[in-house]
């Protein structure tokens, strides 16, 4: 457990780090509490070194995928309550059409300032 769940990025290197799915880490409580109307969360793999990948989990166990494009410079968000279907973009950090939790636009913005880096 001694992992901290708001924000996970593998490195393309890693051996151990081949895929991101938005389930809750081995140990967490309750896992995720979305719906099934909410979708399929999403794969990415973590072998594309042209993506960058955030991840956040709310203190509800709801859960949000940042990913950024190094190539085409997009950034999108998707969350469980949100639909996985659904990729919304990030511009300037921001997501229109979302009201974000404090702490989840918080984690936002960290997610879009790595990027920037």
């Amino acid at each position: 457990m001694g992992r901290d769940p708001a924000s996970t990025r593998r490195h393309p290197a890693s051996a151990s780090a081949k895929a991101v799915v938005a389930r809750a880490p081995a140990g967490a409580r309750g896992g995720a509490r979305h719906p099934a109307t909410c979708g399929i969360p999403p794969a990415f793999s973590t072998e594309a070194a042209d993506l960058y990948i955030g991840y956040f989990e709310n203190r509800h166990g709801e859960q949000w995928i940042f990913t950024f494009n190094r190539a085409t410079r997009e950034a999108r968000l998707r969350g469980g309550d949100a639909g996985w279907a659904s990729a919304h973009p990030v511009r300037d950090g921001r997501v229109d059409g979302l009201i974000l939790a404090p702490e989840e636009a918080a984690w936002l913005q960290a997610c879009w300032s790595a990027t920037r880096a």
